[in-house]
């Protein structure tokens, strides 16, 4: 019985000999991420209501993709809405949108006098954070170089923790506030029978320059939507 007992209790020691306090190196380490959705007309956190989905980007020290994690299924997370990321020591970015993400594509955008051609694999250890970018699927674009949506859009998310430190041995917290990133305009024009109208959709609306990073998307780094002609790849 003796012999039986120490025989269980063997590898127990030595798991535990491998995580001590004087060698760390075989402690595990990583990122636990708490997600939260307060800033709502309802004042309070309504996350697991709303943000039913989220896609978890990782972005090590010099903003390089290190890898993507996708919870599809709010059971994914803990009762406080929370997920351990098993990632090494290091300095890390995280990207997160979250919600359905059926309307949108996300990936790297490049640019030529053709237009604009959609890449949506994002290479671990190539893509860059600055590169990287989310763009709108369902449209169809006008002759004046508008676009026109085919479909409503999906209610989108977005949150961002920058410069994350996880040492080895141990396990970093961190908070992600998510903000609803779409809103409806409604735009309602009266006085305009008398007018020769070229059709009901002939109107322009324009944003600051020095709001948009790009004709097509938004970055990482500053969320938004935009999208023009593209040609995907």
């Amino acid at each position: 019985m003796i012999r039986k007992i120490f025989n269980l209790l063997l590898p127990l020691l030595v798991l535990c000999a491998g995580c001590t306090k004087e060698n760390m190196d075989d402690c595990d380490s990583g990122l636990q991420l708490h997600f939260s959705h307060s800033l709502n007309p309802y004042n309070e956190d309504r996350f697991h209501s709303d943000v039913n989905k989220l896609s978890i980007f990782v972005f090590d020290s010099n903003d390089v993709f290190y890898d993507l994690f996708v919870i599809d299924d709010p059971a994914m997370l803990g009762h406080d809405n929370s997920i351990n990321l098993p990632l090494p020591e290091g300095t890390w970015d995280i990207v997160t949108w979250g919600g359905d993400m059926i309307t949108y594509g996300y990936g790297t955008v490049t640019v030529t006098d053709a237009g604009h051609t959609y890449n949506h694999d994002l290479v671990k250890g190539e893509t860059s954070l600055e590169d990287f970018r989310l763009w709108i699927n369902n449209f169809t674009d006008r002759e004046d170089g508008g676009i026109l949506l085919t479909e409503d859009l999906s209610r989108l998310y977005y949150g961002r923790l920058s410069g994350v430190e996880i040492v080895q041995g141990s396990t970093t917290y961190g908070e992600v506030a998510m903000v609803l990133n779409t809103n409806t305009l409604r735009i309602n024009i009266k006085g305009l029978s008398n007018l020769n109208m070229r059709g009901a959709s002939d109107f322009n609306v324009a944003a600051d320059s020095s709001d948009v990073t790009g004709p097509t998307t938004r970055s990482a780094k500053t969320p938004g939507i935009f999208a023009t002609s593209r040609t995907e790849a």
